[in-house]
């Protein structure tokens, strides 16, 4: 879990190593009373470790959401869901929709 402003600059950087071409568009943003959503796609080409995850050289496209809510007209919290599932499938680090996981049997021939 990353808080504060220190949590996201390593989550930054922990994406900006991964995805070096990294690039964000803002697909969509509402804002009603002190909250603020905001929709947006992170796209690159994995090119450096991704956490344990070596570079694959796979183009990815990351929907994500945030959810922010502001004091005083400064940011006071903020919530984001990335959709890290989507990510890993574009990667192949994971299976696609619809597909399960080899199990432990799997490898055995079970």
């Amino acid at each position: 879990e990353f808080r504060g402003r220190e949590g996201f600059r390593e989550l930054l950087s922990i994406y900006t190593t991964a995805f070096p071409d990294m690039h964000v568009t803002l697909e969509s943003m509402v804002a009603e009373g002190d909250l603020v959503a905001s929709h947006y796609t992170i796209r690159g080409t994995h090119e450096g470790n991704l956490m344990d995850l070596p570079p694959t050289g796979q183009r990815a496209a990351i929907p994500a959401v945030i959810m922010s809510r502001f004091r005083d007209g400064k940011l006071a919290e903020e919530f984001e869901v990335i959709d890290s599932l989507d990510l890993l499938q574009q990667l192949g680090a994971a299976p696609p929709s619809g597909e399960q996981a080899p199990g432990p049997g799997d490898r055995l021939g079970l």
